[in-house]
């Protein structure tokens, strides 16, 4: 029942996190009609969706063009950011701006592996990327804002590629430098979609980023809404909604329903553990583990 109450619901580090929760649960179990029409149904799930969530909770290659809109990081009424703020602010942009056309603008994955984060756990799975993410050229690049993580700021651009695909690049301020995310531009995972969603991907566990929204599909074990909560997992690299599960009283789940529900679109990118599952009537339904990172970017 689709979210109704029944009318009345860097590689290592990751890897590891697998790995342990494999271990834990392991060690746990041995002591004990048209276009106008597909609109209008689009529209229905995603309403369906959210109301269930209501009720759980209660140029040229190598130099592409810069849109001039950028999102201003918030100040409260009470907060004027002074002049020194503002200047260093606009600085941080126009330097997140040139490291992100350096990085796009280079062709050589080895040479791209010095502008980023982590460049020795990055190049060692650099064969598991796509290759338009490691190096195929940008044609846009559209500024999206700016946000402080851990007390480190970094700011994300919406690339467009030479294909019309499109990327979601993050500039981060690491130990005084700037460098760029590419484990989250090339949405890496522990596993690649092509295993995980293969007969042999049956009871693994990995490491995803994805796209999550309101869920709208229940299939046993996960069919009764009262103790699910269902999540929409959607991902540019799979050509199909998957489904995932976690308990309703859940902290994670509660969080994660807050995400999604604060967002205007009814959509939040997080990095999640996920674990497959054979459902009744769908072999690819999914538990959450754990909520990794809020975004792509992991810390």
């Amino acid at each position: 029942m689709p979210w109704k109450r029944k009318r009345s619901s860097l590689h290592r580090r990751l890897q590891k996190r697998v790995e342990a929760a494999k271990g834990a649960e392991e060690s746990n179990s041995a002591s004990g009609s048209g276009f106008g029409g597909a609109l209008l149904i689009g529209m229905v799930v995603l309403l369906g969706g959210v109301l269930v969530f209501v009720i759980a909770r209660r140029e040229e290659p190598g130099n592409p063009p810069v849109s001039n809109t950028v999102t201003k990081p918030m100040v409260s009424v009470q907060e004027k950011p002074s002049d020194a703020q503002r200047e260093d602010w606009e600085r941080f942009e126009r330097e997140t701006i040139a490291v992100a056309r350096e990085f796009l603008a280079e062709a050589d994955p080895a040479e791209r592996l010095k502008l980023v984060r982590e460049p020795d756990a990055v190049g060692g799975h650099l064969a598991d990327y796509p290759p338009e993410a490691l190096s195929m050229n940008a044609k846009d690049v559209r500024k999206l804002g700016v946000k402080t993580l851990d007390g480190e700021r970094m700011a994300s651009f919406a690339v467009t590629l030479e294909d019309d695909s499109v990327r979601l690049l993050t500039v981060v301020e690491e130990g005084g430098r700037l460098v760029v995310d590419w484990d989250s531009y090339a949405r890496y995972g522990t596993m690649t979609w092509d295993a995980l969603l293969s007969e042999d991907g049956m009871d693994a566990e990995a490491v995803v980023r994805v796209f999550v929204q309101p869920g709208d599909y229940y299939n046993p074990p996960f069919d009764d809404p009262q103790v699910w909560t269902s999540f929409r997992l959607v991902s540019p690299d799979v050509n199909r909604p998957l489904y995932a599960f976690a308990r309703t009283d859940d902290e994670m789940a509660i969080r994660m329903r807050g995400l999604v529900m604060q967002n205007g679109s009814f959509r939040q990118h997080m990095t999640l553990r996920i674990k497959r599952h054979a459902g009744l009537h769908d072999k690819l339904l999914f538990s959450v583990e754990e909520l990794v990172a809020v975004g792509w970017v992991v810390k």
